[in-house]
């Protein structure tokens, strides 16, 4: 029985890691809701940063969920068009552009394809333009995060092993596993798409079982290497005259992100924008 509730934690955990976690406590990613508190959407945050002795050059966190209405990335399409550069997250070679409808490879792709078909979304992959001539590549190669890995002693099993206590403490939190059972009734519950969103939203804005599987900081892989490298290619856009930046990186980054330019490169924060990822009518 505890067997069965840490896998269905690990289960809702892999999902949030595939929609682009954030931090509870954090201001990257929100329910909407109508006057009578109703939830209505989910909203991303794009965060306004600009260097504290300079008023002509802005940096966007726009932070993203990988599947969402198609609406929803039409709008980041015309968005984008107004920025000198919007640097983009993808673990490949530099310079590579995202190509519509290319195989997607990888037990994370397959989630994340899973969650378009099963929450009737869209894909960002397949959405975004990423032959825009402003998009420019922000991230590390495979073979460049996995020596980041290997530098920070991270393996596969470490995160195994992460997500296994993740799933104890989850379960000493639940002992009935009362939650869990309630969550994947919801997500497998026939015909009821709201309550399937709204389920995975929740997943999407709790903090402490990605930070427990990933190590969600700025000495991890996954988040603190990828930064590093957006941060590095942020230079080198600004060095070019550019003034206004966005950085495209799913919304989970945007906390270690803001870090960064606050408290390393002298930015302040400017307030954000709220975009509607999800309708939840």
């Amino acid at each position: 029985m505890i067997r069965n509730r840490i896998l269905t934690h690990l289960a809702l955990a892999f999902v949030a890691l595939a929609a682009g976690t954030a931090n509870a406590d954090n201001e990257f990613l929100r329910f909407e809701r109508d006057d009578s508190k109703r939830i209505v959407g989910l909203e991303v945050a794009i965060a306004h940063f600009s260097p504290a002795d300079r008023d002509d050059i802005t940096v966007d966190l726009i932070g993203a969920v990988h599947v969402g209405d198609a609406a929803y990335y039409a709008d980041l399409n015309e968005r984008f068009k107004g920025y000198d550069a919007v640097l983009y997250e993808l673990v490949a070679p530099e310079g590579t552009r995202v190509q519509p409808g290319m195989p997607r490879k990888g037990m994370l792709a397959g989630a994340q394809l899973a969650m378009t078909d099963g929450l009737d979304l869209a894909y960002q992959l397949d959405e975004i333009d990423y032959f825009a001539d402003n998009l420019v590549h922000a991230d590390l190669s495979g073979k460049e995060l996995r020596a980041a890995m290997q530098a920070r002693g991270e393996t596969p099993l470490l995160f195994a092993w992460r997500g296994f206590i993740a799933g104890v403490k989850q379960s000493a939190r639940d002992p009935m596993g009362i939650q869990s059972t309630i969550m994947l009734a919801n997500l497998i519950a026939p015909g009821d798409d709201r309550t399937r969103k709204i389920t995975v939203a929740k997943e999407l804005m709790k903090m402490d079982q990605m930070r427990e599987l990933i190590g969600q900081d700025e000495n991890s892989s996954i988040i603190g290497a990828r930064n590093e490298r957006a941060i590095d290619v942020l230079q080198r856009e600004l060095a070019k005259g550019h003034k206004r930046v966005g950085i495209f990186y799913g919304v989970g980054h945007n906390e270690d992100f803001a870090r960064r330019l606050t408290e390393e490169l002298g930015y302040e924060a400017e307030g954000a924008t709220w975009v509607k990822a999800w309708d939840i009518p």
